[in-house]
């Protein structure tokens, strides 16, 4: 998946967010030139991934990339990352997919569980938890597997390797990580995560 089809995901899910909470909304925060580019430095660097990985897209978001629900909720700047794992054969390679964003730290509660439901209900499958540590009091993390044998033709709706995500913040800062592909595995991604969150000050 291109970074790009997942901020449009990851801005859908924000945008559901954004229609059902009720209350008062922080206003939006205009962008500060210069603050966009220091999220850059929240983000994965090569030597962080295991060995294998390269980087394959990077790029911040800017005020004009994300919908009024968004800006809403207070968005105040945004970055995303992939890494991908070259597999043996094509389209099975494995990624890895960071995205980072700021909000009132007020807001990012309720942004934090309802995005980890939405990105649930997106499989099928069984949804395991991972069990997190040292992540902040709005962490949350899943795996799914894919089963061996489908029980219908589109009981995967379309999912075909493993995934597993991780979602956590710290202060203002919001961040979503998720690895899929073959090579996807759990223990990596809470290592990427908890490394991720000791880069935001």
């Amino acid at each position: 998946m291109h970074l790009s089809s997942l901020f449009v995901i990851f801005f859908l899910i924000l945008a559901v967010i954004g229609a059902g909470c009720t209350g008062t909304r922080a206003p939006a925060s205009p962008i500060v030139p210069g603050v966009n580019a220091s999220l850059s430095l929240f983000a994965l660097a090569p030597h962080d991934l295991p060995a294998g990985f390269t980087l394959a897209e990077s790029r911040e978001k800017t005020f004009d990339d994300v919908g009024s629900l968004a800006r809403n909720l207070g968005w105040d700047g945004g970055y995303g990352i992939r890494y991908v794992l070259p597999g043996p054969d094509p389209g099975n390679d494995t990624t890895v997919i960071q995205s980072i964003a700021v909000y009132p730290e007020e807001n990012i509660p309720a942004i934090a569980t309802m995005a980890d439901g939405q990105d649930r209900a997106g499989f099928n499958q069984t949804v395991g938890n991972l069990t997190l540590q040292d992540l902040g009091a709005n962490s949350h993390g899943f795996s799914v597997s894919v089963p061996p044998v489908p029980l219908s033709p589109d009981a995967n709706r379309g999912i075909t390797q493993p995934v597993a995500e991780i979602i956590f913040s710290k202060g203002r800062t919001f961040e979503v990580l998720r690895m899929s592909g073959p090579g996807t595995d759990a223990s990596i991604l809470q290592s990427l995560a908890a490394r991720a969150y000791e880069k935001i000050p």
